[in-house]
């Protein structure tokens, strides 16, 4: 369960990020590495929150090219 509290907490913060403009569509994050000390999780609930950002359809994650910004007409509610 407390994995979940902290994949949520990077839904919230780096989904606010990019809704926010922080990145722009195309942009690639930062490293799974950098976000995971970043937000102060686990890479394992990093990922959580990732795949949750995607299924909003705010990023995607690209072999070799790492997560990537998708553009507003490509994000559901949030």
């Amino acid at each position: 369960m407390e994995t979940r509290g902290k994949a949520d907490r990077v839904l919230d913060r780096l989904g606010l990020a990019i809704v926010g403009g922080r990145y722009a569509a195309g942009d690639r994050l930062p490293t799974e590495d950098e976000l995971a000390r970043k937000f102060g999780v686990s890479r394992p609930s990093l990922r959580e929150g990732l795949k949750a950002l995607a299924r909003k359809g705010l990023v995607e994650s690209r072999t070799r090219r790492g997560t990537i910004a998708l553009a507003r007409d490509r994000w559901d509610q949030l």
